[in-house]
């Protein structure tokens, strides 16, 4: 049997997808209204909807029972009230799938399915193949994929709905393992860690200039067969990646991810912990972003902000590449906008040459931009030579 086509960048104009890890299915479904489908993200992905077992650690997400959608963060019901406004707001749902394995033991699970292991009855029906299908969802990350063959995962896929649906796999990379990412390309795209680890490395021991290159030169996958991150919700947890308590170097790394014309990217938005296994907040339940622990990056307006930078450049290559050689940079994405990132410690002030042209730009790190070039943060005039000057705090950046 042939495989599907791999569907190996996000289908669509907007390529960003945001993350919401152990949000409840209600609040994602909000947050597609009020943030993700203003702010021009073209994704959610939602953590596994499948029947679990009983805990209040996050791992129990991932420790099937059925393919009932009775887990902790919401019912069949909430799950296709989230697809249907998502979808209202512009925004693509991506679901994350465990499809590798069910869990070990024995119990019942919280939605009522008494398993012991290898004994999950009334399960593994065909009709069970296409259950989030049917409620609308556009993609699949499938977790742990490393450990099922691609010629396994691609037969799954072509017996799909729709055999080309978005596509994307978790493939840890593994120096000498067996099992490399790109042996999964040709189904669809892999998440690349290494691209994570790196940016970590550029940001904290390395330099900035070195970015310059970023990208599948690097040993990477492709552009168009990687999704990017710069944490989810392993690596901020096994220190592998930057994360949360980084501060504005996390945030620059989001920065530059999304600016970068390299992958597709994923900004990770997860909750503060002190143990490594704790549950979501409330059972999964965002009253507020910033309250309870929900730390909602996807919000953040320098990060927020740069989804929209990115679907403005799409399809334009770096321009005038400038950096102090050190940890100060700054390009160009053809003549639709420019990026400066300051990660000194001090400010800089420079004259930068843009390719844009001669006209008041709104920095939409500082501010939102509004209807007929309005801006509700500082603005700089491009000259008529495509030079402008600005100042840039330390740990600050500026995208015009």
């Amino acid at each position: 049997m042939k495989a599907p086509t791999a569907a190996s960048t996000p289908p669509g104009t907007k390529d960003v997808t945001a993350t919401l890890f152990e949000w409840s299915y209600s609040s994602v479904a909000k947050a597609c209204t009020d943030t993700l489908g203003p702010k021009g993200y073209g994704f959610v992905e939602v953590s596994p909807a499948q029947e679990h077992i009983q805990g209040t650690q996050w791992w129990t997400s991932y420790q099937p029972v059925s393919y009932k959608i009775a887990g902790l963060l919401g019912n069949e019901a909430s799950f296709a009230a989230m697809v249907s406004t998502c979808h209202t707001a512009g925004v693509k749902v991506v679901a994350d799938a465990v499809i590798n394995h069910m869990t070990a033991g024995s119990g019942t699970g919280t939605g009522g399915t008494v398993y012991s292991k290898y004994n999950y009855p009334g399960y593994y029906q065909d009709w069970d193949l296409n259950h989030l299908s049917a409620l609308g969802v556009d993609g699949f990350r499938v977790d742990a994929a490393k450990h099922i063959a691609e010629s396994d995962l691609a037969a799954i896929k072509s017996k799909l709905t729709d055999p080309n649906v978005y596509w994307a796999q978790e493939v840890i990379y593994g120096a000498g393992e067996a099992v490399q990412p790109s042996e999964y390309t040709p189904t669809g795209d892999v998440d690349e860690f290494r691209a994570a680890y790196d940016l970590k490395r550029m940001f904290t021991a390395d330099k900035l200039t070195y970015l310059g290159t970023w990208g599948q030169s690097w040993g990477y996958l492709a552009s168009n067969d990687a999704r990017v991150f710069v944490d989810n919700w392993d690596t901020e947890r096994n220190g592998s990646t930057l994360n949360y308590n980084y501060g504005n170097t996390y945030t620059l790394a989001n920065v530059y991810m999304l600016a970068w014309p390299y992958g597709s990217p994923n900004v990770y938005s997860g909750y503060t912990f002190t143990d490594q296994n704790a549950g979501p907040p409330n059972g999964g339940t965002v009253n507020a972003c910033y309250s309870d622990g929900w730390k909602c990056q996807h919000a953040w307006r320098q990060i927020a902000n740069m989804v929209g930078f990115r679907n403005a450049v799409r399809g334009t290559s770096v321009t005038n590449w400038w950096s102090d050689g050190n940890n100060a940079i700054a390009f160009g994405r053809g003549n639709a906008g420019y990026i400066v990132i300051n990660h000194e410690g001090y400010g800089i002030t420079q004259t930068f040459q843009t390719s844009l042209p001669a006209r008041t730009c709104c920095d939409v790190e500082h501010g939102d931009p509004g209807a007929n070039g309005a801006c509700s943060g500082p603005t700089y005039t491009v000259a008529a030579d495509g030079t402008f000057s600005a100042s840039v705090g330390a740990g600050d950046s500026i995208a015009l």
